[in-house]
């Protein structure tokens, strides 16, 4: 949040999420403007920031994150926002929420479902993603939006020796130069900050509200869409789209950046059919490992969307798993995904396996029996990566 915002709308922004994720009341939430000290800013700006003291505070916070707007969406244009936020970047998924007062109370945009909305789901499908939207639907999504403008190098502090210092922490330059008015990282980190939202906002896009015309909601598509496809350094992303429709699934299909190895979509309840799986199969990007789809009471999809999926995704490349509970899906069919996916993981060929053997450079034997046919070095893993973290103070697994 910025720290000039009135406290009380602050406050309430705060009261009203936990009221709507239903946490605790005694949740505990890191502000920076009070946690950190202000004369001494600057030590918490370094060459690694994943030591400094914000960022520590989101690792145990397990990375949820709590963005609060006001009406001008301020935050999106206070540097030091947008320097917590990059934090973000590597991970597949954020549990971002976002707050704002208005005239009418505060409103919430969650990722995802909430825990109530999820019990409302199980217990008789689409009205846990139909109270969802209803839920959302006053929350004024251009405000939101204006994430998609953010621009690091026109950010601004309230002390201009932050500014210059995290300018040129992104720019991987010595923090106390001249910060330059451009650079290629700059423009790395707006795109990927733009995407960011852009995919979490995308639902709130999808489901829309009465009051808004057709004109202006195609506008914001577009903008999501170009914000989203324009990111061309991730590689792992999930997105929330429970209760789409097969348009809104295409439009997110067809707006996938470009460089993807990892995809989680989150289908719950959506209104698509066979023929919109096949729309999905054909439109996912070769370059995918893994591939995620919770189709949970999709009711409209059969064995012949999954017979689709089959047909046009290569399981020896990728592994897919695959939710299809209260589905039109066989048994027969659901059983011969949940094989697959056991198979696929016993060759090593989950993500887990695939990212510990390409960190490493190395290959993974997974069963005994596989070692005899390695013609190189065998070691215990367990033991050697021990061995490696006691003697690497800072290593991080």
């Amino acid at each position: 949040h910025w720290w000039g915002d009135i406290v009380v709308s602050f406050a309430a922004c705060m009261q009203a999420h936990i009221a709507t994720r239903r946490l605790p009341a005694d949740t505990r939430y890191w502000v920076c403007a009070f946690a950190n000290r202000q004369h001494i800013l600057q030590d918490d700006i370094g060459d690694n920031p994943k030591k400094s003291g914000f960022y520590k505070a989101m690792e145990v916070a397990e990375f949820h994150v709590l963005v609060i707007l006001n009406g001008e969406a301020t935050t999106f244009s206070r540097i030091w926002c947008a320097f917590e936020e990059t934090m973000c970047l590597d991970r597949p998924s954020t549990p971002l929420d976002v707050a704002t007062a208005t005239k009418g109370g505060v409103e919430v945009l969650t990722q995802g479902l909430t825990g109530e909305e999820e019990r409302m789901e199980e217990e008789q499908p689409r009205t846990g993603v139909l109270a969802k939207a209803a839920r959302e639907s006053a929350f004024p999504i251009d405000v939101a939006l204006l994430a998609l403008q953010t621009r690091l190098e026109l950010a601004e502090a309230s002390v201009e020796e932050d500014r210059v210092h995290i300018l040129n922490c992104i720019a991987g330059r010595r923090l106390d130069a001249t910060a330059l008015s451009e650079h290629p990282r700059y423009t790395e980190t707006n795109q990927r900050l733009h995407a960011l939202f852009a995919a979490f906002l995308w639902q709130r896009l999808i489901s829309g509200s009465e009051s808004e015309d057709q004109k202006a909601s195609a506008s914001r598509w577009k903008l999501a869409s170009k914000a989203l496809r324009g990111d061309l350094w991730r590689k792992d992303l999930e997105v929330h789209v429970d209760g789409t429709d097969g348009e809104g699934l295409v439009h997110l299909m067809d707006s996938l950046p470009p460089h993807l190895k990892s995809l989680s979509l989150k289908l719950k309840a959506a209104s698509i059919d066979d023929k919109d799986m096949l729309a999905l199969a054909e439109r996912l990007p070769k370059s995918l490992t893994y591939v995620s789809l919770d189709l949970t009471n999709c009711t409209d999809v059969t064995d012949q969307g999954m017979a689709f999926l089959a047909e046009r995704v290569d399981f020896e490349a990728t592994m897919v798993r695959a939710t299809m509970k209260n589905t039109r899906v066989s048994k027969e069919t659901q059983a011969w995904y949940e094989a697959l996916a056991a198979k696929q993981q016993t060759d090593g060929r989950d993500g887990v396996s695939r990212d510990v053997a390409r960190a490493l450079g190395v290959a993974v034997c997974r069963r005994p029996q596989e070692i005899g046919r390695c013609d190189r070095r065998v070691v215990e893993a367990i033991p050697t990566l021990e061995k490696l973290l006691d003697a690497e103070e800072d290593a991080i697994v």
